[in-house]
C-alpha cells in the first residue's frame, strides 16, 4: 500500500512487484557524446550503441494494472543497499521491461 502521509510504501515483502526502480541518467553527458559521436565507454566494453551514465535510481510505486499503455503511480526516494564494486548480473537478468513516464 502507499502511505500518502509519509510518502512511502508500506509492505511486508521487500521484493514487492509493484515497486519498480527507474534509472536517472546524465542527460548533458549523453547529449555531448551523441553530438560528438563519442562511443568510447561503449566501444571499450565491446558494446554497440549509445551508453549512458546512471546518476541515481528512483523508486516508482505502481498504483494499479497498466491500461491502454498507461501506468499510474508515485515516484519516491527509496534508499537502497550500497554494494561497492561492479554489479553481479545473473544470466536471467535483462532490461526487457520499459517504464515510460508521460506528462
Amino acid at each position: 500500500m502507499w502511505d500518502s502521509t509519509n510518502k512511502k510504501v508500506i509492505t511486508s515483502n521487500p521484493k514487492n512487484p509493484r515497486v519498480v526502480p527507474i534509472a536517472v541518467f546524465d542527460v548533458e553527458e549523453y547529449q555531448h557524446r551523441k553530438v560528438n559521436s563519442d562511443r568510447t565507454p561503449c566501444s571499450a566494453a565491446g558494446i554497440g550503441g549509445q551508453c549512458v551514465k546512471i546518476v541515481n535510481i528512483l523508486g516508482f510505486f505502481v498504483l494499479d494494472q497498466p491500461s491502454s499503455g498507461s501506468v499510474r503511480g508515485y515516484l519516491y526516494s527509496d534508499p537502497g543497499l550500497f554494494v561497492a564494486g561492479p554489479p553481479a548480473i545473473q544470466d536471467g537478468a535483462s532490461f526487457l521491461h520499459v517504464v515510460q513516464l508521460i506528462r
